[in-house]
């Protein structure tokens, strides 16, 4: 009867330690699938006028795509989508293409006076707790930080392991004299934007773009703040959907303005996308926070897993290629371990067949 009895609790412990683990695994992938942005559809939002491709060309796009690993496309010119292919509403992280997007509400805050990018680190009263700043690194000027050229070489969020490699010493080179591309400047620029202009980036980029061209997915809560790194200064993330960086591209081929209306002043998009750096690649230069394809004459921004907003003004044309890095825990853990980033090369092979094709 005994041995009976210990056999039915040990059974019941068995169960009960069955039950909590699968409760746990339950609960852990409720956790790893929270979203970080909840997806949005702006009733409000304007969607362009969509023109039809051959069918040789959308079929020749479609095969490139299925045997690429590109997500998401969106090919406009400055006032029709002429192509587009995947989930183009969905609003997925633009990694690095979000110093681009910045780069034109500076160029908006300049022309409200709300900014002047002359104003030094010292002026804006930027500093670092752990590592303080020395006044050769405070004399660094906005401008100097959306040209990669601060001279502050300090760690920050989400650094790719070429930034770490190619950092310099601190103080090697003075604010503006020699182009590095890193978080840190970046970063600490949506935090100047913010604290300038007192308003929120993402509220910023709803109210002073998004309203005015109609985006039809964004929301001013889809800016993601993290802190990463021993940085005072969190790293910002825009979640947008291709269609709606698609419409920027469209905003930039009009020269800044939609239905007649300047939204961006046109003397800032032609100074932003002027080329003041060389860089590491063969032909590709830098800007005010865009990179200039010189081979190809286009200007662009560039994210990691492969998000791409190429600006083609000689063509008309502007594509966003999108790479659905994920918008969860467990979403970002899938894409880094079972998928693989679309490289510029990839990138840039689809614009050469959409260019090529298209006015045959």
């Amino acid at each position: 009867m005994l041995i009976k009895q210990k056999f039915l609790r040990n059974s019941i412990n068995k169960k009960v330690i069955l039950i909590i683990i699968i409760l746990f695994f339950i609960f852990l992938i409720i956790y790893l699938s929270r979203p970080f942005i909840t997806q949005y559809n702006d009733p409000h939002g304007q969607e362009l006028y969509k023109k039809e491709l051959s069918n040789e060309l959308k079929n020749k796009l479609d095969n490139y795509i299925l045997n690429s690993k590109i997500d998401s496309v969106t090919i406009n010119d400055n006032k029709q989508t002429l192509y587009e292919y995947g989930n183009v509403e969905k609003s997925t992280n633009l990694a690095l293409v979000r110093k681009s997007i910045i780069s034109l509400l500076y160029g908006i805050a300049i022309e409200k006076k709300l900014i002047d990018i002359n104003k030094t680190l010292k002026e804006l009263n930027i500093d670092e707790s752990k590592y303080k700043l020395t006044e050769t690194e405070k004399s660094a000027t906005i401008k100097d930080l959306l040209m990669a050229r601060s001279g502050v070489y300090l760690e920050s969020g989400v650094e790719s392991e070429g930034m770490k490699n190619r950092r310099p010493k601190r103080e090697e080179y003075i604010p503006g004299e020699y182009y590095y591309y890193n978080n840190w400047d970046f970063n600490v620029l949506g935090y100047i934007f913010e604290q300038e202009t007192n308003l929120t980036i993402g509220i910023a980029l709803n109210n002073w773009i998004g309203k005015k061209i109609g985006f039809q997915d964004f929301n001013e809560n889809h800016i993601i703040y993290s802190k990463e790194s021993a940085s005072d200064y969190p790293t910002w993330r825009i979640y947008m959907s291709n269609r709606d960086l698609a419409k920027i591209g469209s905003l930039l081929l009009n020269e800044g303005e939609w239905n007649n209306k300047s939204i961006i002043n046109q003397g800032w998009l032609n100074e932003s996308t002027d080329n003041y750096s060389k860089t590491p690649y063969d032909n590709i230069e830098y800007g005010y926070l865009w990179w200039i394809n010189k081979e190809r004459n286009f200007f662009y921004g560039v994210g990691s897993a492969g998000q791409f907003l190429i600006v083609d003004k000689n063509n008309n044309l502007t594509f966003s290629i999108r790479k659905d890095s994920g918008v969860s825990i467990l979403g970002m853990l899938k894409y880094r371990y079972f998928d693989n980033e679309v490289t510029n090369k990839e990138a840039f092979r689809f614009y050469d067949l959409f260019v090529e094709n298209y006015k045959k």
